[in-house]
């Protein structure tokens, strides 16, 4: 390789937060969790929510991707925010809520039922695709949780 062969640089992109809050608020209590964690693993912690939340929006404000590939990103981010959310239901023994459908004016609506419900069959169609790397990285599978927290 010489010098005519060299890959050209990525160009960076700087972004500076300085949070402080009072540390009996629960913002305090988010920046205290996030110190104790040290510097690698709190910005990795933060990195995943931000992707999670945000990288759909990004994305599709950035308008260089297909509808497909944007709808791809957003059910992505969708699956790692539910993966969290059973997380955290997980960890501290908290029901699963189920969903009742009401039907008004000829719309359907969702209402949050405070009831448990059984885990849904996977569905043979998605078991056959090839599974890619999703680019909501840091959040496993549902699978991930239940080998780890099965027990539970």
């Amino acid at each position: 390789m010489n010098d005519n062969d060299q890959l050209p640089r990525k160009k960076s992109i700087d972004f500076k937060l300085r949070l402080q809050a009072l540390e009996d608020t629960p913002e305090g209590v988010v920046l205290s969790y996030l110190n104790s964690k040290g510097a690698r693993e709190s910005k990795d912690l933060i990195w995943q929510v931000l992707r999670m939340c945000y990288l759909p929006f990004a994305y599709r404000e950035k308008g260089n991707l297909s509808k497909e590939e944007l709808r791809i990103i957003a059910l992505e981010a969708c699956n790692a925010l539910e993966n969290y959310a059973s997380y955290i239901r997980q960890v501290f023994f908290l029901e699963r809520p189920t969903q009742q459908i009401v039907i008004m004016n000829g719309q359907n609506y969702a209402q949050a039922q405070p009831l448990s419900a059984p885990e849904p069959e996977s569905l043979p169609e998605l078991e056959s695709k090839p599974k890619r790397e999703s680019l909501i990285k840091g959040v496993g599978t549902q699978e991930d949780m239940e080998a780890i927290f099965g027990d539970m």
